[in-house]
């Protein structure tokens, strides 16, 4: 169950859920999740969900990876008290020891989706003042970003977009590529949101062309073009620093008033 996590290097209140367990996956894992400031103003708001894998690399340097958070707390919370985002939960999701292969829509990407829709979305809306429906959205980054990318075609009626960061769209080789893996799946509807970005240097230049091909893929298909957002970072490398640098980009893209 979800209880209070109080923590000074988390800006907002945060509740967690330690070692969640799943059916359909090995390894237990933790959740943290953030509420926005003036959750508890009116009792009876619902609100969006953002879920974000990598969860231990959001909001705390001392868990994150290499010592480097994203920030998401503080990026979140301020835009949100200036009235630039509209106020959402973030549900952050740890990874485990079989993050590879749980990030990988080829692999075991289809059960951490069953986890994170049939379990972990029914406790999240149990436990807090959700919108519910398709008023979720996803984010990650690297092979996170390829498993936010996979869900949001594979859970249209969850999601209402993704965010994803230098996702690792490579690993679709395997089928052929991003465009024919998307060609064996069904559109998502026309209203749905995809932002996707890389960097410049080294890897994440030369995943440019695998990322146009995705867009242009996506427009052709009538997604507006106001509904997708390509952002190249210049200079941006494939790692936690670049990611953080560039976070408010996907939140507005995704919860601009």
């Amino acid at each position: 169950m979800f209880n209070a996590h109080p923590t000074p290097y988390i800006t907002g209140e945060s509740y967690a859920w330690w070692q969640f367990r799943s059916q359909f996956l090995v390894h237990a894992r933790d959740v943290i999740v953030w509420l926005p400031p003036g959750y508890h103003d009116d009792p009876h708001r619902r609100y969006p969900v953002l879920y974000i894998h990598d969860g231990q690399n959001l909001f705390d340097a001392s868990t994150s990876f290499m010592g480097v958070k994203w920030n998401l707390d503080n990026a979140a919370f301020h835009m949100i008290q200036e009235g630039i985002l509209e106020p959402f939960i973030m549900v952050g999701v740890y990874n485990s020891p079989d993050r590879i292969p749980e990030y990988n829509p080829l692999a075991k990407g289809g059960d951490f989706g069953r986890f994170i829709v049939e379990e972990l979305m029914p406790a999240i809306n149990a436990t807090f003042r959700t919108e519910g429906g398709r008023r979720n959205a996803l984010m990650g980054s690297s092979m996170g970003g390829l498993i936010s990318f996979a869900h949001l075609w594979w859970y249209p009626e969850h999601f209402f977009g993704a965010a994803c960061l230098s996702p690792s769209l490579w690993v679709l080789y395997r089928t052929g590529g991003a465009r024919e893996w998307l060609e064996r799946h069904r559109f998502p509807p026309l209203d749905t949101k995809l932002y996707i970005d890389h960097g410049t240097r080294g890897y994440e230049g030369r995943m440019r062309g695998i990322v146009e091909d995705v867009v242009t893929f996506c427009l052709d298909r009538g997604l507006p073009k106001s509904k997708i957002r390509h952002y190249v970072a210049r200079g941006g490398d494939h790692n936690e620093s670049s990611w953080a640098a560039r976070i408010d980009k996907p939140l507005k893209f995704l919860f601009k008033r």
